[in-house]
């Protein structure tokens, strides 16, 4: 339909209804700037067509949601219609219809839709059209014109809900509720009819509401009918004009408006099942009418009473973004900034704002208790308790009779007033005049339906002091049949379970709902509990019993399935999810049975779930398939990388990044944020993959473009620094570096890139520093701690590490056991020489994964290295054929843990060093080989590039077991010194250590020399560096100066390690330094004891000679 009424629009440019067809096809897409372009293009004068003007007006109310600009188009559209169609009073009252329909029940849009009925009216006094005036009566809450109307249309013949039900109406807005009652309960056997109407379910929800029994689960299952019937009505229509004209908006915000009375003042945790519809309804609204602000700021406002703060302040600024002169949005705008720990100055600044737009605000007990909390805020107690003295000299607003008038604009903030003030005043140790208080606040709602919010909010003062059987006792108090017994018993079990821990009383306040009212939503309730206690067994059975009573709830059936997957019963959990998914035909529960499959390794079955809806044809137009789509994507991206067919990952990410860029380009500029920020998202899981492929310039530019979708985008520029950094591209480092910290200043990785940037220039005093003010912050910040544990090292300051690590073990004895610091520990323990140490540290990173990899990939590395202590020859000594042995079992057994990565080079890597040392010739041909290809690349401006130091040493290592030493200096010679990098530091060491080795052996000590001092020069505690450099020394004869360094090299193990204890004994010895020698040879056996050949060999022999000499 879009293609062709794209096409009769372009061809016949100046064809009027070509126009119009295209801006209702756009209106069906909800392509709402489509919409606006179609009424630009179709270049008529404003207010000459009505058609133009009515596309106009819903686009206006729809979706621009400005009221105020909407004055000016209501105007144009009624010009039009006056001087076109002056006597169609038909259009008059369809139009009429429409835009009370979409209007929310926003009362400038009701006033203005009257005027245009006024001209039906005027021609014709059809009993629609008095039955639709009626209707616009009631949703101004004009009492008189209601009760003049349904005098009119008893008199009349329409079956129209609002002429049938006017005199229950009309009764019900003066409190006349029996008699209301009396007429509702005999006019569905008049019109079985009324059964089918919206209209009838309010009326009901509201009559429940005054029950005698004031049935919650009544009106709640009224309200529920009420929806569900809109929604059956609409389903046979299309979304579109006449879609829009059922559509009831206003109905559905009087729904919404009845359900006010139950909400909470303060927020909770967790919500009830009327918040919870309530957002549902308002959701239902917003799909269809994102730019009806008021109903914008209610889901704020659930969300906000939810604890939910992040997702209403999104809503608060949607509103704002609509509408920003709506006051309440701006009074609530200050409470998210004090209670989320915000600047005092901007919830200021949004009170004062909030201030300009209405005045009438000082009238409200509201407005004074946020007012008061500000001064809180500034340690002012006693500007806040003037302050809320001041609210409560509020003259007391008059209740009115109108029963559709919810409760709250008789002001019950009050009791949130008089709750703080009692608050305040215990803090300034003001005891009696905060007891006279709250006596005054019993007295003042004792016997009215607000007791129950008073005593809700009075066991949350208790609860904040501490005082848990008190704020237990307070709500034992609101019994079945109370308006709020709901909500008291959900925040009993919240306490049982967060302040008592008892699981016991947890669930029994569940139960204690259930035995009240058994109904679906009850059942829910109490199967959400024991999932929340992690017993998905007994929850199973409640959400079936919830199931079986409220078959077509997907949210039910979706739960089951998760409690099926926390109770371990994957089969049960694919089966169910597969039947849920054939019978509820819901997107959702593909992605979780594709998500489950995925987790259980069922790669193939989880790929042909995820094809199957991908190989359909897609409508652009339904934007809710099309996200559908990414989601599926985005999986089966992850699904492909499980397999290792990354060819086929790239293609999902592009094509996933290709279908938001189409979404985006169709949605509205001011409200695309979210689908932007998702954009950022899957850039960044793509840029990932590049980078862990080491496919760096990939990865660059689709962090770019990342940051195209998000300019702020933290992962981006994080992963920007990591790339740079790899590369030694420091300078291109540091802009996405300072556009981290410029959004969040104490960002930890970008504040330890800084540091390693210090390093890298040279500047260690300078790092350090910055690894320390992070520490001396947070000593358990384990990132900061690894680098000065790194840093440190490097420079010969073992004690600083040290001291960090005892710090962290004060601050918490426990801390012993977390991965972060085994690993700071075990690397720590690796510089210091005691690999066995180091090892047994590694093993204890299980519990973290990012700590765990980096430790068995070290593990590998000293179980390698533990092969790797000969001594090589011109002639080779190395023979094939041999087993690998214990090294090569123990480093294997290390990568196996790692097998979920193999897509990553780091594990090719390892694997080929693993196959190195298995003395088989052909094994470490092919690991050669192999190794070979993932060293070095082929760049067009620079040549042949290192793309890996680790993959580079490995082909040297190979070379020299397989006797080809030149080549193996060859491939060392490739590492540039300016490319070194922290991350790859040790494999740098490793390669100049292995060239020193090849030239000591060859006697070309020179050549060795400098190998060594660039080795030093970057970990000045090296030990091995200072092995080779003593065993040099001693091959000419130098023993002093062999001493020298091994001295070092002991001294650098904290005197720890015997063998380099012996070694440097035996110097001592050939440099006749005896006295040095026995001392050494004492510390080695005070180690070890048994150690061989010291005391024989060396301590005796050094004795002799001090009695000799």
């Amino acid at each position: 339909m879009k293609v062709a009424a794209n096409e009769l629009a372009i061809s016949t440019i100046n064809f009027l209804p070509g126009h119009i067809e295209k801006a209702k096809a756009m209106i069906m897409l909800k392509d709402w700037h489509g919409v606006m372009d179609c009424i630009v293009h179709a270049d008529q004068p404003e207010g000459s067509n009505p058609y133009i003007e009515v596309i106009r007006t819903v686009h206006g109310i729809c979706f621009a949601g400005e009221v105020s600009a909407l004055k000016r188009t209501l105007q144009l559209l009624l010009k039009s219609l006056d001087e076109n169609e002056a006597t169609n009073h038909a259009l008059y009252a369809k139009i009429t219809q429409l835009i009370v329909s979409i209007s929310g029940k926003e009362e400038r849009v009701l006033r203005y839709a009257r005027d245009f009925l006024i001209r039906a009216l005027k021609i014709s006094r059809k009993p629609e059209y008095v039955a639709l005036s009626m209707r616009i009566a009631f949703g101004l809450g004009d009492i008189k014109e209601v009760s003049t109307l349904s005098a009119e249309l008893v008199s009349m013949d329409c079956e129209d809900s609002y002429a049938l039900l006017s005199s229950v109406i009309s009764m019900l807005m003066i409190s006349r509720v029996s008699d209301a009652r009396a007429q509702a309960d005999i006019l569905p056997s008049a019109h079985p009819k009324l059964m089918e109407s919206p209209l009838y379910y309010l009326i009901s929800s509201v009559l429940a509401k005054q029950s005698k029994d004031k049935s919650f689960e009544n009106f709640r299952q009224h309200i529920e009918n009420l929806v569900e019937m809109l929604r059956n009505q609409l389903q046979s229509h299309p979304f579109g004009l006449q879609y829009l004209s059922l559509f009831s908006s206003d109905l559905l915000y009087s729904a919404v408006e009845q359900c006010f009375d139950f909400y909470p003042l303060v927020p909770v945790k967790t919500p009830d099942e009327c918040m919870k519809l309530t957002a549902k309804t308002l959701q239902m609204i917003l799909d269809v009418a994102p730019g009806l602000a008021h109903c914008a700021l209610q889901l704020a406002r659930i969300n906000y009473l939810c604890s939910n703060t992040n997702e209403a302040e999104k809503w608060i600024y949607k509103t704002l973004e609509k509408n920003d002169s709506l006051a309440d949005a701006h009074i609530l705008k200050a409470q998210l900034i004090l209670d989320k720990g915000g600047k005092i100055s901007d919830a200021e600044d949004a009170l004062v704002t909030g201030l300009n737009f209405n005045f009438k605000l000082r009238e409200t007990s509201l407005y004074h208790l946020i007012k008061s909390k500000t001064y809180k805020k500034k340690n002012d107690n006693d500007e806040a308790i003037k302050t809320l003295k001041m609210a409560l000299q509020i003259p007391k607003k008059e209740a009115s009779n109108n029963l559709f008038v919810p409760k709250e604009t008789a002001d019950t903030h009050k009791i949130s007033v008089q709750l703080e003030l009692i608050d305040t005043l215990q803090q300034t140790k003001r005891i009696q005049e905060a007891e006279n208080t709250m006596l005054a606040a019993i007295e003042e709602w004792a016997g009215q339906p607000e007791q129950d919010q008073l005593v809700i909010a009075q066991a949350q003062l208790h609860l904040s002091k501490g005082h848990v059987e008190r704020a237990l006792n307070t709500l034992k108090r609101i019994q079945p049949g109370q308006s709020n017994f709901h909500l008291s018993r959900i925040k009993m079990a919240e306490i049982y379970l967060e302040e008592k821990k008892d699981k016991r009383m947890f669930a029994a306040c569940y139960r204690e709902l259930l035995k009240v009212e058994a109904t679906p939503g009850s059942y829910s309730l109490l199967g959400d509990a024991f999932m929340k206690v992690q017993e998905p067994e007994d929850a199973i059975n409640f959400y079936e019993q919830a199931l079986k009573m409220q078959s077509k709830d997907v949210q039910l059936a979706e739960k089951i399935g998760e409690a099926y997957v926390m109770a371990h019963l994957y089969s049960k959990a694919v089966n169910f999810y597969e039947s849920s998914m054939n019978i509820y035909k819901d997107k959702n529960m593909r992605l979780k049975l594709a998500s489950l499959l995925l987790k259980l390794r069922n790669f193939e079955k989880c790929e042909k779930v995820l094809k199957q809806p991908l190989d359909k044809s897609l409508d652009m137009g339904d934007a809710e398939a099309v996200q559908a789509h990414i989601q599926f994507l985005l999986l089966l991206a992850e699904c492909h990388e499980k397999t290792e067919n990354i060819s086929e990952a790239l293609k999902d990410f592009e094509r996933s990044k290709a279908l938001l860029g189409k979404l985006i380009d169709k949605t509205d500029k001011s409200n695309n944020s979210a689908l932007k920020k998702e954009g950022a998202r899957i850039c960044n899981l793509h840029a990932d993959l590049l980078y862990r492929r080491r496919d760096y310039q990939p990865a660059i530019e689709v962090c770019k473009q990342a940051l195209i979708f998000s300019e702020t985008d933290l992962k981006a520029n994080l992963l920007l620094c990591k790339i740079y950094k790899e590369e030694n591209r420091w300078h291109l480092m540091l802009n996405p570096c300072s556009n981290i910290l410029q959004v969040d200043p104490n960002n930890d990785e970008a504040n330890s890139f800084m540091a390693d940037y210090h390093f890298m220039k040279n500047e260690s005093d300078k790092a350090i520093t910055s690894y320390q003010v992070l520490l001396n912050a947070n000593p358990h910040h384990f990132h900061a701690l690894s680098r000065i544990v790194e840093v440190c090292c490097r420079n010969g300051e073992i004690e600083i590490p040290d001291a960090y690590l005892a710090r962290a073990r004060e601050a918490n004895p426990k801390i012993i056991n977390n991965p972060g610091y085994n690993y700071c520990k075990a690397r720590y323990e690796w510089f210091t020489g005691d690999p066995n140490e180091a090892v047994l540290f590694y093993s204890r990173t299980r519990k973290e994964q990012a700590w765990f990899v980096r430790a068995m990939y070290n593990t590998i590395d000293i179980c390698l290295s533990s092969d790797e202590n000969f001594r090589i020859t011109d002639g080779g000594d190395s023979e094939f054929g041999e087993p690998g042995g214990e090294v090569e079992l123990n480093a294997k057994a290390c990568l196996e843990t790692l097998r979920n990565s193999k897509a990553d080079m780091r594990y090719q890597i390892a694997e080929n060093l693993i196959h190195l040392h298995s003395h088989n010739k052909e094994h470490i041909q092919t690991a050669l080989r192999r190794l070979e290809e993932m060293a070095t690349e082929m760049n067009a401006e620079q040549g042949e590039i290192v793309r890996s130091a680790a993959a580079l040493y490995g082909v040297a290592k190979g070379y020299v077991l397989l006797k080809q030493i030149p080549k193996a200096k060859i491939a060392i010679k490739k590492l540039n010194v300016k490319f070194w990098t922290l991350d790859e530091a040790d494999y740098y060491e490793k390669c100049w250590l292995l060239m020193a080795d090849i030239y000591i052996n060859t006697s070309k000590n020179e050549q060795a020399t400098n190998y060594l001092d660039l080795v030093l020069k970057r970990n000045c505690n090296c030990l091995k560096a200072f092995e080779l450099y003593g065993y040099m020394r001693e091959k000419e004869g130098k023993y002093l100066d062999a001493s020298s360094q091994y001295e070092k090299a002991f001294k650098a193990t904290k005197e720890k390690n015997p063998a380099f204890g012996y070694k440097l004994a035996f110097t001592y010895l050939k440099a006749k330094k005896l006295f040095a020698c026995i001392e050494t040879c004492s510390k080695v056996l005070k180690i070890d004891p048994n150690y061989p050949k010291i005391r024989k060999e060396i301590m005796e022999k050094a004795r002799s000679q001090i009695r000799t000499g």
